[in-house]
């Protein structure tokens, strides 16, 4: 539907969207720093554990690091949003976003070691 003006709400309107490509495995390419650091972010509704991690390792081989959450780690009642941070040994765990935004600048500022 192409409008010119005010669309009349009598008349039903669709909609068609299209998949954009993911940017996040052109981002080294495109930036003009060779030492940039691509964080990348997975939110994840009610997976197992080992399905998670499948997730996280599709993403870690675009990315430094990746915040993961999941929608069943969320409680806003109770102030907790649980995070997981990898592009380390082990994975770092917070409990909230405070946490984690302290371990990304840890992580980014290199104090956390590799």
């Amino acid at each position: 539907v192409t409008a010119l003006g005010k669309l009349d709400s009598s008349q039903d309107i669709s909609l068609q969207l299209k998949v954009n490509p993911k940017l996040i495995s052109k981002l080294k390419t495109y930036s003009l720093n060779p030492n940039l650091k691509v964080i990348g972010f997975k939110l994840t509704s009610h997976l197992t554990e080992s399905a998670a991690v499948q997730k996280i390792k599709k993403l870690m081989k675009e990315a430094d690091f990746v915040v993961h959450n999941d929608v069943q780690d969320i409680d806003k009642a109770k102030g907790l949003h649980k995070f997981t941070l990898w592009g380390f040994k082990d994975p770092l765990k917070y409990e909230n976003i405070d946490q984690l935004s302290i371990g990304l600048i840890q992580a980014l500022s290199n104090e956390v070691t590799l």
